[in-house]
């Protein structure tokens, strides 16, 4: 017989669960402790944890008001709340909904985002429906001159129709056209109001529309197309980013759960550049550093720029190394690359365990292989500059220490041309074929 585990077990292989998907706690050099984990290159963070909360903030809103429009509208208990605000990619969204469901694909201010249902809360929303129609075409006949016979042929023909099964099967195309109108659309109009409400409130200190001269920012989404499998719903590809809001619904008495999923593009074109969420905290000036620039940074790869070229806004370029590889970190006064390691997450900055060392700053004068960074070296002359640190005079560097770079995880990364320090290009991370790459998101001012 299995042994059976006392609830103080399980609490405690719970605890050991989360906070080994939280990261490992380490001490920093100031003595205070911070928490780290292995930085994922395939799914990267695109959201820092405020824009995350924001989003939940918001939602939190439109639940409220879900609740009060479709318990008058069903003439049934309903209730929705916010059970999660998650990033991940597209795929493990698609791999987390059931088959057969209800998903929706909307397009909305250019981009395509997806609402998906639990089939029991479609099932419920047509019940609901279905029968409240029955009971008023049944009280309608009663009151009508038709006799009892006429009014059980017409109860008869209609029956298919008003007595309504919650068998889950796939939706018919009548069944569709129900749910884009009772439960979709309205959703739909109560995200867009609540969005729009935040962009007044953030840019211009109000949420009413009677108090601000310009009118929404987002317009209500447009063609709507309703499907049974998600496999034939592609709103993003799959490795990229999306943000998934959860709201776990009632309707009578059953429980089920509704997705919105967000991708990368919608939440950035169209939240973060105009507002509705905060921006990043900015890091740079108006040349691309920090106030203070540090004096070492941290190589991502190599690749080669002709002199006089600049790269294309979503230009893809190649590096010279593999994901997961060791990365360079750089004594940018030297000239030289004097460690490798590998890159962490510090809270939510971009950081490096050093996992070799080829010879400390300090010990400049050392009889130990230092590798030049010069122009020439490898195979390029420009790098991916993950971020920058600060060496100083009790800076110790040795295998296992944790370096915390000046920049947010997911943010933009530096192109730069070897032996400068002003970046020409910046780009967001990308694995091409177990490479890395940088797609091109931004240009810089020469």
């Amino acid at each position: 017989m299995s042994e059976v585990l006392e609830q103080d077990e399980i609490d405690s292989l719970l605890n050991a669960i989360s906070e080994s998907c939280n990261g490992d706690k380490v001490k920093m050099p100031n003595n205070e402790i911070r928490r780290i984990k292995i930085y994922d290159f395939k799914r990267p963070d695109k959201f820092t944890k405020e824009q995350i909360r924001e989003m939940s903030l918001l939602f939190e809103s439109v639940c409220r008001t879900m609740t009060t429009y479709f318990s008058a509208k069903l003439r049934s208990l309903c209730h929705f709340k916010v059970a999660s605000v998650d990033q991940l990619t597209y795929e493990e969204f698609l791999r987390s909904i059931p088959t057969p469901t209800t998903i929706c694909n909307a397009l909305w201010a250019g981009e395509k985002v997806s609402l998906e249902i639990d089939p029991s809360i479609t099932r419920e929303f047509l019940y609901v429906m279905y029968e409240g129609k029955a009971a008023r075409m049944e009280q309608d006949l009663n009151e009508s001159d038709f006799t009892q016979e006429q009014q059980d042929e017409i109860m008869t023909m209609l029956g298919g129709i008003f007595h309504y099964s919650r068998i889950n099967i796939d939706l018919t195309d009548i069944e569709q056209f129900m749910m884009k109108t009772i439960a979709v659309r309205p959703m739909f109009r109560f995200i867009t109001s609540a969005f729009n409400a935040a962009y007044r409130r953030n840019v211009f200190g109000s949420e009413r529309q009677s108090d601000i001269p310009q009118k929404n920012i987002l317009p209500k989404p447009s063609h709507i197309r309703m499907e049974n499998n998600p496999q034939f719903v592609q709103s993003a590809s799959p490795t990229e980013m999306v943000v998934l809001v959860t709201i776990e619904s009632k309707i009578g008495d059953e429980d089920g759960m509704i997705n919105v999923c967000l991708p990368y593009p919608f939440v950035k074109n169209n939240m973060i550049d105009k507002n509705i969420l905060n921006k990043e905290p900015v890091t740079h000036n108006e040349y691309g550093l920090i106030a203070e620039p540090g004096n070492a940074a941290v190589s991502l790869g190599q690749f080669h720029i002709n002199d006089g070229k600049t790269p294309a806004i979503r230009d893809l370029i190649p590096l010279d190394t593999l994901a997961g590889e060791p990365v360079d970190l750089i004594d940018l006064e030297r000239n030289e690359i004097f460690a490798k390691g590998e890159v962490v997450v510090i809270d939510e900055n971009f950081g490096v365990r050093i996992t070799e060392v080829l010879n400390p700053p300090q010990n400049a004068d050392a009889d130990i292989c230092c590798e030049p960074f010069g122009p020439t070296i490898k195979s390029g002359n420009a790098y991916a500059r993950l971020g920058q640190f600060t060496i100083r005079e009790d800076s110790k560097f040795e295998e296992g220490t944790v370096v915390e770079l000046d920049t947010i995880a997911g943010m933009p990364t530096d192109l730069v041309r070897k032996c400068e320090t002003k970046p020409f290009a910046r780009g967001e991370i990308v694995v091409i074929d177990e490479r890395f790459g940088l797609r091109v998101t931004e240009l810089c001012n020469s």
